[in-house]
């Protein structure tokens, strides 16, 4: 019972394929980066500052900065076509100071739709909030617009944001800096993401973004090949086992001495 029980548990590994990467040091200072596949949805200040620049950076040496202005945000995204179940994101992000106006948000990254709404729809995204925290913004079950604060953060500190997201259970996670702060909070609709957005809000203040990823997660067994391997061994140790016994036991018995029966009385 114990040898079937551990030759039918499965092991389950997760791969994580990259969609894209980008930390954009393939692109020249002062420009921005159309030819990795980016738009300027929306260009606040104006497009002259929505480049990729390096004064700041996570990895050296350019990351993007983007600059938004009262009434007008700036918003890039990258679009991507994927059918997979699970999807996420990764990057760096960093704000570089307090808001000009009184606003909500001053800057974020997340999946969503351009065409879904006059704005865009923004299934999930996390933003950096005037009012000192981070903090993810949804939409919910009922197609309601969520915002749940996550922790503080502090102005001109990089932060390492990561949002794994289940298609097919609307559901997700996020994690500053490798810390888990939302574990599967519902959403809708999320086969309708088709792009990932990075943005600078209407605070006029500088967002800065570095090594972006948009990946997804396939969980599976380990390789047939090791248990294939695994079971081929335990199956010939089982069998040389066996075959000692056999050969110890015709052994004895050979070496045994033969007793002649007793005699009648």
């Amino acid at each position: 019972m114990m040898l079937f029980l551990s030759l039918s548990t499965r092991v389950n590994a997760q791969t994580e394929n990259i969609i894209f990467f980008d930390d954009f040091e393939s692109y020249q200072a002062g420009t921005f980066p159309w030819a990795g596949g980016w738009d300027l949805v929306w260009y606040g200040v104006g497009p002259q500052y929505q480049v990729v620049t390096s004064d700041r950076y996570h990895s050296p040496s350019r990351s993007l900065q983007l600059i938004g202005k009262y009434g007008w945000s700036s918003v890039a995204e990258r679009r991507f076509t994927d059918a997979a179940r699970v999807i996420g994101l990764e990057a760096f992000i960093m704000v570089e100071g307090q808001p000009l106006f009184n606003v909500k948000g001053l800057g974020s990254i997340g999946f969503w739709n351009r065409e879904k709404a006059t704005w865009g729809k923004y299934y999930v995204d996390v933003a950096f909030m005037s009012d000192g925290y981070l903090a993810v913004h949804f939409i919910d079950e009922a197609g309601n617009e969520e915002l749940k604060e996550l922790q503080p953060y502090t102005p001109g500190r990089w932060y390492k944001v990561r949002v794994v997201l289940d298609r097919s259970a609307n559901t997700f996670s996020v994690w500053i800096d490798d810390e888990l702060k939302a574990s599967n909070l519902k959403t809708a609709n999320t086969y309708d993401i088709n792009a990932l957005e990075v943005s600078s809000a209407w605070g006029e203040v500088a967002c800065y973004f570095d090594d972006i990823k948009v990946f997804t997660i396939e969980e599976q067994g380990l390789p047939s090949t090791f248990f294939m391997l695994a079971l081929t061994g335990i199956i010939f140790t089982i069998f040389a086992i066996v075959l000692i016994l056999v050969f110890v036991y015709l052994h004895r018995k050979k070496s045994t001495p033969l007793q002649p029966p007793p005699l009648p009385p």
